[in-house]
């Protein structure tokens, strides 16, 4: 199903109407509506009462017409998954898109489709016509079909992809930079028994969507630059139950030796460990200190320091890709990676001693 962000007017008033209007040739009317002002044989006494019936019979020009004669509609796709777990797509994300495009004076069309469609290798080159649209956005982060790419490939269909992490036509955000940031804000404050909760776990990375392998990666990165163990907690240790989840931090952070402070994946992740602590009366950040990422500050009670996703910079960098890709639709442009940023919360403190 696809759905247009761009209104289209009720009543077209064409270049014929115009012409019975005045009690002139269309083609006369067509030449000045088209902005071939030069053409000596239309006075300009016509050419402003042309211009002037237009405005006020409400004349618009056919883009369609125009999109056909010059091969280019103006417009792009953006296609997601109809399976929600497989197409993150954050209000900000959708913001840099829809500015970026505006500003270009380009129009929106938001499809989610079912994989079939997306890999029959006729389909996407006829939804391009079909849907007036120059390119394609492609906000398929996980999972994603093998003869999705190739039939994109084989086509030469301009296309950028969405929150995934690949050497070219890409746009992402630098998750292990991100998760980097995070823990030397806590080894900054100087906490040094910093865990890490998290999804991985061996057998399922397939399955995941980059950033959580990414986020691992940088915590451990930033914990073995300081000479310290990674403390990894992945939910498949206790079940991707929250209750479960809740439970382990309960025994985890009634231990002599619990972490000072912790890293956490995202939200889910996150409510386990707070849960936990406020039942055990635990004074966060005085006990305890947080650090998690997200799209927006997150609060629970309290403003978490949050590391900040940039997903309205990824939309406009990825508009500002499409639109090369669509001058050059055989070239592979460099992906592009974006640093995250930390918003200050209420969740780092020095550890308690």
């Amino acid at each position: 199903m696809a759905v247009s962000l761009k209104s289209s007017p009720n009543a077209r008033v064409s270049a014929q109407d115009i012409a019975d209007r005045l009690g002139v040739a269309r083609p006369t009317v067509s030449t000045v509506l088209s902005g071939a002002s030069s053409n000596t044989r239309v006075s300009q006494a016509l050419r402003d009462r042309v211009r002037n019936v237009a405005l006020e019979m409400g004349y618009r020009p056919n883009a369609a017409a125009k999109a056909i004669a010059r091969g280019k509609f103006g417009g792009a796709g953006l296609i997601t998954s109809v399976e929600r777990m497989r197409s993150n797509l954050p209000p900000d994300l959708l913001w840099g898109i829809t500015h970026a495009l505006e500003s270009m004076g380009m129009h929106l069309v938001l499809a989610a489709l079912p994989d079939e469609q997306l890999t029959d290798g006729g389909n996407l080159p006829r939804m391009l016509s079909e849907w007036m649209i120059d390119g394609l956005l492609i906000n398929y982060n996980k999972q994603i079909p093998p003869a999705m790419g190739a039939v994109i490939q084989r086509h030469a269909i301009p296309s950028v992809w969405l929150n995934v992490k690949q050497d070219w036509d890409s746009v992402y955000p630098d998750d292990q930079q991100a998760s980097r940031l995070a823990t030397r804000l806590l080894l900054d404050a100087g906490h040094r028994r910093i865990a890490y909760t998290g999804n991985l776990h061996p057998t399922g990375v397939g399955l995941l969507h980059y950033s959580e392998v990414d986020r691992h990666a940088g915590y451990e990165q930033a914990m073995n630059e300081a000479g310290l163990t990674p403390d990894v907690i992945e939910r498949d240790r206790f079940g991707r139950q929250p209750s479960a989840g809740r439970e382990y931090w309960l025994e985890r952070l009634a231990g002599a030796d619990h972490p000072t402070a912790v890293v956490a994946y995202g939200r889910p992740t996150l409510d386990a460990v707070v849960l936990a602590a406020e039942r055990l009366g635990m004074d966060i950040p005085g006990q305890l200190s947080l650090v998690t990422f997200g799209d927006w500050p997150q609060s629970l009670g309290r403003r978490i320091d949050t590391i900040l996703i940039p997903q309205e910079a990824m939309g406009r960098a990825a508009v500002d890709m499409l639109f090369e890709k669509v001058r050059r639709p055989q070239a592979a442009i460099a992906s592009v990676s974006l640093p995250a940023s930390h918003f200050a919360g209420q969740t780092i403190e020095p550890p308690r001693l």
